[in-house]
């Protein structure tokens, strides 16, 4: 069943969609910040009058930063720009597709760390058009999401000071930038960098990280930052699931099996 919830477009538009990772949008420091700033986990959702299975909700994220947004499901990421009224509690979310603009009305209602959206089920058809409930009903898509703190503390340039793999020590060296939910990693040896999204959830222990590549695949891991220097622990096969929880992220930073471990030093 396709899902046509905001973080859930790319599972609803015909085309996949296209990153642009050129295009940067600065908010204006002259205003204040937008009530949606930061970083929201969905927590329950209806299409239709169905509920969203638990399994799914997992992934939904949304990251209100300026003008932009970056919204999330299974393993892709999708960034745009939205604007908001606040009077009327209403917000357009514009992502592009293949070099066309895809703009989707909705209605929001903020209520302390609480966040609703609702949004019509065939939005494409109806671009001018905005709910009036949030009421689960035939035709409405709606999401409720809890705030996250964000963990600024991994924004900057860093530089891999240890790498394992399959439980060997790798002398690759690459090199990562975080910057709000942007993600370059590059090989030291070859600086192109490839372009992602990364987000965070601090409120787990260990704390969670998602790493998401343009080209729609997702890496969860773990992270932790010691004495200036972050650890990430991904494992993508716990064959035997002694490594990882039930969610599928490790319990622990370990460099055996299948377990990618990676430390990092900011660079100054």
């Amino acid at each position: 069943m396709k899902l046509y919830l905001i973080p859930l477009l790319l599972l609803s538009l015909l085309t996949p969609l296209s990153a642009k990772p050129d295009v940067v949008i600065k908010a204006d420091p002259n205003k204040a910040a937008s009530p949606l700033e930061g970083l929201w986990k969905a927590v329950s959702a209806h299409q239709d009058e169905a509920p969203l299975d638990t399994e799914d909700l997992a992934t939904i994220f949304m990251k209100f930063q300026g003008a932009s947004v970056l919204t999330t499901y299974d393993e892709e990421a999708v960034h745009g720009v939205f604007t908001y009224d606040a009077k009327k509690h209403r917000m357009l979310i514009t992502l592009t597709m293949d070099d066309e603009k895809i703009t989707i009305p909705m209605i929001y209602k903020l209520e302390k760390d609480q966040l609703t959206i609702c949004q019509f089920h065939d939005f494409e058809e109806m671009p001018k058009k905005y709910p009036d409930s949030f009421k689960p009903a035939e035709g409405l898509v709606i999401a409720k999401y809890k705030r996250l703190p964000i963990d600024n503390r991994l924004n900057g340039a860093w530089e891999t000071k240890e790498l394992w793999g399959m439980g060997e020590i790798n002398e690759d060296k690459y090199a990562f930038v975080f910057d709000k939910f942007k993600l370059l990693i590059s090989d030291v040896a070859d600086p192109k960098p490839e372009f992602g999204y990364y987000l965070t959830n601090s409120k787990t222990t260990p704390k969670r990280i998602h790493l998401y590549s343009d080209d729609g695949d997702l890496q969860k891991g773990v992270y932790k930052i010691e004495k200036e220097i972050l650890h990430i622990c991904i494992i993508e096969n716990d064959s035997d699931g002694t490594l990882t929880d039930k969610e599928g992220y490790p319990k622990d930073f370990v460099k055996k099996g299948d377990a990618t471990y990676i430390k990092l030093a900011q660079k100054k």
